[in-house]
């Protein structure tokens, strides 16, 4: 079982980089280390909100905390990765951007449907595109 706490900080780097091809702007391309500096820094603004949120106990796993996940924390990761997405992708990492941020959203929705009570039990969801995340640098969103 993982706490909603963990859940919760696996999420925020999980989705702060999570979702698909529209990052792919027209013009210039954006350097891999700017991108990997603007978006830690969206992920660092969005990672500071969802701390501020009111929790109601330090026990992530009471319903009024898992509640507060669905309603608050989703939505606030799915910004992130609409930010991050906006930035657009360096040329050539674009395929392997996509993919990490199509993985998150997919993951996002399947949560926004999820049961309250099952939030914070089984794997984490998040591991894999975590794991892609750190492997590009992203460490903020990662972590």
């Amino acid at each position: 079982m993982i706490p909603a706490r963990r859940l919760l900080a696996t999420s925020l780097l999980g989705a702060t980089i999570a979702a698909g091809v529209s990052g792919c702007a027209a013009g210039p391309s954006i350097t891999q280390e700017q991108f990997i500096e603007d978006a830690d820094a969206i992920c660092a603004d969005a990672n500071a909100a969802i701390e501020a949120l009111e929790w109601q106990t330090s026990d992530a796993d009471t319903d009024e905390n898992k509640q507060l996940y669905l309603d608050e924390v989703l939505p606030r990761i799915r910004q992130m990765v609409a930010d991050i997405r906006d930035l657009g992708y360096p040329a050539g990492d674009e395929e392997a951007l996509a993919a990490i941020f199509d993985d998150t959203t997919a993951i996002l929705d399947d949560l926004a449907g999820a049961d309250p009570s099952e939030i914070g039990s089984g794997a984490d969801p998040f591991a894999d595109v975590t794991q892609r995340m750190s492997a590009y640098g992203l460490i903020e969103c990662a972590g």
